[in-house]
């Protein structure tokens, strides 16, 4: 081992591996003296020892084999001093390729549905009763939540939204009143807005409930409300609500009804429930939405560190469950490092983290500025290239509603994504597909062969480094189409073939024209796709106008039709340029829609589905 590394030599720097975010710091960490007697390994970084300057190359520090990789303490990230802030040394994507690697195969996707960008948006109610800035047409004061429904989710009905209810808000008991309920509503009874619960009391720490002690809660409750009776105006507050009878309007903490954040939950005038929080809490949500409307996902507060037999209890609704992660790659937060995982293993359970932070970091914990979380479009842009990490999910609480720059911060974001190159789905959506990605099956079946099972919601895989590679959709079966995004070949599988079967090809020994129509990208989730002679049959569904591009054998004028419980809604004649079938949609709704493609000159360009 070197200590003393004050003439130590970097001899050798494999800049495709090493210095990856930030350049190894001149003063070097210590390191272990290591040589290379396996001819199968290689080094990514050497060092010369001191008294070993006239050594060719000097201590292996960075090394990868056909057995895994190594790297040491002090050589993986960068510290960048006084601001608490780490940088990637070693290229950490080409790192775990070269250590555990097999070559070429299917990689689960998360980020890419259809050939094109995820974007999901989700709620957490936090909020919902404040008052906010933003005073109406007449100079009148309304509810948070009564002004994100009017100025950020109504008006914008082709971008889907969930939005997870904290029960407490609503709850009479609880001060909740009329007014609280009927937004619920009415927020629910939009199509592009999925019902949802971000809990009944709200856990601020969910450690805390692993094995709760009501007696312990009830002295911090007492100690939180002997502080706050002692200020003056809490006395003052306290004696108007008890003049004048306000119980109904007020929730003061002398209630024993509800906290902040310095306590382990908001609303603490009955003891935890595992099952009030989650179960009582989902029912709740559930019942201010119409008729038939169900619960789909549950959003964890506070801390969003639950414990196992939390997230087991979402699973055994069932819900999805999301939250946690806290990603972010900004001008703050400049690395990759600061991209959270898909998802965190909690015992044999697991929970989905949401793929962006939301605008409580990005407002410094909603101390400002308020206008913070227009800086996510810088994580998104990182995340977007040259690798897709990400889909773009715009979380936010809310009480973003409450004053103009927040506000305005979150209409900008919500038009980027109704403008941009995605995919919008709902949140539970995402969370099932982020599940999924756990339980895939990829079996090799031959040279350029692999078959694709046990997949769920997951419905992309991708092949990173195939710019000469193409799909051989003749030998395939349950595949959609593909499509090439940066250097890698992203194919869209189809969600009704159980076993998806790929097969490639290397472009440069054979004609590369599409010798079937197959999906290039879509702003719908397609699936059952059916083919004929010369037509072609799927399901669609998504939100709002959009488009669809198919790559086609024949050039000519093609024949749509979409139908929804066997009735034209939509009908259109489309040419085709050089194999691209571009196709423009109106909004035809949420609902899923069956489309028939018909090939030109075919003899019934109205044929209808059987």
């Amino acid at each position: 081992m070197t200590s003393m590394t004050f003439d130590s030599k970097v001899r050798f720097v494999d800049r495709a591996m090493y210095a990856f975010e930030h350049r190894l710091d001149p003063i070097l960490p210590g390191y272990p003296n290591i040589r290379i007697i396996d001819p199968d390994v290689t080094a990514h970084l050497m060092i010369s020892p001191s008294g070993e300057q006239d050594a060719p190359m000097g201590s292996a520090i960075v090394t990868t084999g056909p057995h895994g990789g190594f790297v040491p303490r002090g050589f993986v990230l960068y510290e960048e001093p006084g601001i608490q802030r780490v940088k990637w040394l070693v290229n950490p994507f080409a790192f775990f390729e070269a250590s555990f690697s097999d070559g070429l195969r299917p990689i689960p996707d998360v980020a890419t549905l259809s050939g094109k960008r995820i974007f999901f948006s989700h709620i957490d109610g936090d909020g919902w009763n404040n008052i906010s800035d933003i005073k109406g047409e007449k100079g009148q004061n309304f509810i948070a939540a009564r002004v994100a429904l009017d100025r950020i989710i109504a008006p914008r009905p082709d971008i889907p939204v969930t939005v997870g209810l904290v029960a407490g808000d609503v709850d009479t008991e609880l001060g909740g009143r009329a007014q609280s309920r009927e937004v619920a509503r009415q927020l629910y009874s939009l199509p592009q807005v999925e019902v949802a619960s971000h809990g009944y009391t709200h856990p601020y720490n969910w450690q805390y409930y692993e094995k709760y002690d009501r007696a312990a809660e009830q002295s911090a409750l007492r100690s939180y409300q002997d502080q706050a009776a002692s200020k003056p105006y809490q006395k003052i507050a306290n004696m108007v609500v008890d003049e004048l009878g306000l119980e109904a309007y007020f929730t003061p903490v002398t209630r024993q009804v509800s906290g902040d954040a310095t306590l382990p939950r908001t609303y603490l005038k009955a003891p935890f429930s595992l099952r009030h929080e989650i179960r009582d809490s989902l029912v709740v949500a559930e019942s201010l939405a119409p008729l038939g409307k169900k619960a789909a996902l549950y959003q964890w507060s506070g801390d969003a560190e639950p414990f196992a037999d939390a997230v087991r209890m979402t699973r055994q609704v069932p819900v999805e469950n999301i939250n946690g992660g806290d990603s972010r790659f900004d001008r703050l937060f400049p690395s990759h490092a600061y991209v959270a995982p898909i998802a965190r293993p909690v015992g044999s359970e697991r929970q989905i983290y949401a793929a962006n932070s939301n605008e409580y970091a990005y407002t410094n914990r909603w101390t400002g500025p308020f206008h913070g979380q227009i800086l996510v479009l810088e994580t998104v842009e990182r995340t977007g290239a040259p690798r897709r990490l990400k889909p773009f999910n715009l979380y936010y609480h809310i009480y973003s509603a409450e004053k103009a720059a927040s506000l305005t911060a979150i209409e900008q974001l919500m038009d980027y994504a109704g403008e941009g190159e995605f995919i919008a789905i709902r949140a539970s959506h995402y969370a099932r597909i982020a599940d999924s990605f756990f339980d895939a099956d990829i079996t090799r079946t031959g040279s350029l062969q692999w078959s694709v099972s046990n997949r769920g919601a997951l419905q992309t895989v991708r092949f990173d480094d195939a710019e000469e590679l193409s799909v051989d959709m003749g030998n395939s079966d349950g595949v959609l189409g593909y499509t090439r995004i940066h250097r890698s070949l992203y194919v869209a599988l189809d969600g009704a073939v159980p076993e998806a079967r790929i097969s490639l090809f290397h472009t440069n020994k054979r004609d590369n024209s599409p010798s079937h129509a197959y999906l290039a990208e879509s702003n719908r989730t397609i699936s059952n796709l059916q083919r004929g002679d010369c037509e072609w049959s799927f399901d669609a569904q998504g939100f709002g106008a959009g488009e669809m591009i198919w790559m086609v054998p024949q050039s000519g004028q093609f024949q749509i039709v979409a139908q929804v419980l066997k009735t034209d809604i939509w009908t259109q004649s489309v040419n085709s340029e050089e194999n691209k079938l571009t196709v423009t949609l109106p909004d035809l709704g949420a609902q899923t829609v069956q489309f028939q493609f018909k090939c030109p000159g075919s003899s019934d360009a109205q044929t209808r589905f059987e």
